[in-house]
């Protein structure tokens, strides 16, 4: 790694010996991650990893992009994979509020959805090593459809507060921005649970807004060409994007 203090190199040797050879597969680049997670905190920062290590392992993560989903399932969690802003990072798009999640969970689809949301997540990783930028992504979140029917449901609920925890345990340091958009007033009901799960890092870079085109259109923008935008995304609001660039 270029530029990299003596100190913080001595840090990742350390966490290096603590571990031993459960993380030898892993680069110098990934362990500072963990180590920026937990303020260069060695101990905490080799708890954190040796979790992280034991949950890949426990959920398959690695292959999960592979992964064969029902196609009742995967219809039910749509995302999108493959935008790319101005400087060359990832964008991905994830129309949450339109998720069927109760719906496939009183369906008794449990494990499937399980499987589902870590074949995206895992797409989502998969993609952001071959690109441009490979340290951070940008997802954006869509609300649109949210509903208090789908938030109120406990499992549901709990599904999505474990999916922001998974992201914050497992892959930290890794959000350039995150874009919540159309976010409804039930949003103000699941955020209270999310938000003690996000880092400092995390909430700093998180941007909400709500279902004004006209403001989150031009935030987009403002980082991702409009060409460059995730191709569903540009399909869900043609009309809307063609307005605002005055086509």
């Amino acid at each position: 790694m270029d530029c990299v203090p003596d100190l913080v190199v001595q840090k990742i040797a350390d966490v290096r010996g603590g571990l031993g050879g459960t993380i030898q597969h892993l680069d110098d680049k990934y362990i500072l991650r963990f180590l920026i997670a937990r303020d260069y905190d060695t101990s905490k920062a080799e708890e954190m990893l040796k979790n992280h290590v034991q949950w890949m392992a426990a959920t398959g993560y690695a292959q999960a992009h592979t992964w064969i989903i029902e196609p009742v399932v995967k219809d039910a969690f749509k995302f999108c994979i493959g935008g790319e802003d101005k400087e060359g990072r990832l964008v991905t798009y994830l129309p949450m509020g339109k998720w069927a999640a109760r719906q496939m969970l009183t369906a008794g689809e449990a494990k499937e959805v399980d499987r589902a949301l870590y074949r995206m997540s895992s797409c989502a990783y998969a993609a952001l090593s071959q690109a441009k930028i490979r340290d951070k992504y940008i997802p954006i979140l869509d609300l649109a459809d949210l509903s208090y029917y789908t938030v109120a449901h406990y499992e549901t609920a709990q599904l999505i507060v474990r999916m922001f925890r998974e992201q914050e345990q497992n892959f930290p340091e890794t959000l350039e921005a995150i874009f919540l958009i159309n976010s409804p007033w039930v949003f103000n009901i699941i955020f209270p649970l999310v938000k003690p799960i996000l880092g400092r890092s995390t909430l700093q870079r998180l941007e909400v807004y709500g279902s004004s085109p006209e403001k989150w259109i031009p935030a987009l923008l403002n980082r991702i060409e409009v060409g460059k935008l995730p191709s569903m995304l540009l399909e869900n609001y043609a009309d809307e994007v063609k307005a605002y660039c005055g086509v």
